[in-house]
């Protein structure tokens, strides 16, 4: 390496799209080292995070109604420390 050449490293995971509304953040992941596509939900009010892996033919409807793809019962966070 020369002086004043850098390396630049390609970050791990990229993100796709993401957008915010509704009282959601939802991001579109993916993962360089297993080409995986992640789908990340956050609800704001809360601060709840779903984070799951999603089909690459899903990932766009993923995107637009990410409540679909979570799931069928998902553990209430709160109702797990409370019964703590």
């Amino acid at each position: 390496m020369t002086a004043g050449t850098q390396t630049r490293r390609k970050p791990a995971v990229r993100e796709l799209a993401h957008r915010v509304g509704s009282g959601i953040e939802v991001s579109l992941l993916w993962r360089r080292s297993d080409d995986s596509i992640r789908l990340q939900l956050v609800e704001l009010d809360t601060g709840v995070i779903f984070e799951l892996s999603i089909a690459p033919e899903d990932a766009l409807d993923a995107f637009y109604h990410p409540y679909a793809y979570l799931p069928a019962h998902t553990i209430d966070p709160w109702q797990e420390l409370l019964a703590a």
